[in-house]
């Protein structure tokens, strides 16, 4: 996969008040994590059990993603895991896909046992995110911000999952559309969520 250093390059750079803000549009794959407890509450405080799951599936989504060399940001979401990545090429997509969510499924897998029940889905969406920075010029508190439809549907969509029963990897179109045939034809059925078009039920090898 290619470097992340080259990602990011400026493109607007303006000043509102003290802050300092510049923008970048980057061709970027959001892969969003989203974890439930299979029985009671979800809530981090009460539930330790649930707690504990979600600690051990985002330190390892941190070292999964990292490895690929080309994640940009990896955020938490309420119960949902974040990961936005630079992709400008349809190769470097199929082998997030490929590679990255099949190394998901086997953590989830490790961690999904009888004494720590979970349920989880894995969403992907790709298109053009714009990368913000904003810069504090009265302290040392800088921020970036990740704006773009990528991100807001794959978490719109994560949101939609979670109240019925889904897919365990659900792709949009975007994503189906720039994996290789072989891929493709492991997909066996098409949904729906907010008219925006997504594959799942896929046969894992």
């Amino acid at each position: 996969m290619s470097n992340k250093k080259n990602a990011i390059s400026d493109k607007d750079t303006f000043t509102v008040e003290h802050f300092k803000i510049r923008k970048n549009s980057i061709p970027t794959t959001a892969i969003a994590v989203r974890l439930e407890a299979a029985y009671g509450s979800s809530d981090f405080q009460r539930n330790s059990i649930f707690s504990l799951a979600y600690l051990t599936v985002f330190s390892e989504c941190i070292r999964i993603f990292d490895k690929t060399g080309i994640c940009l940001n990896i955020e938490q979401r309420s119960n949902i895991i974040l990961g936005i990545f630079h992709t400008p090429a349809a190769a470097e997509i199929n082998e997030l896909f490929t590679v990255v969510s099949k190394d998901i499924l086997k953590v989830i897998s490790r961690v999904n046992t009888p004494k720590i029940e979970i349920k989880a889905g894995l969403f992907m969406d790709t298109g053009t995110s714009d990368s913000v920075h904003l810069i504090d010029n009265t302290s040392s508190t800088n921020k970036t911000l990740w704006l773009g439809n990528v991100i807001e549907r794959t978490i719109k969509i994560c949101n939609a999952t979670a109240l019925q029963e889904a897919p365990s990897i659900l792709v949009t179109y975007n994503i189906y559309d720039k994996l290789d045939k072989a891929c493709q034809d492991k997909f066996l059925n098409s949904y729906y969520f907010f008219h925006i078009c997504c594959f799942g039920n896929y046969q894992l090898p």
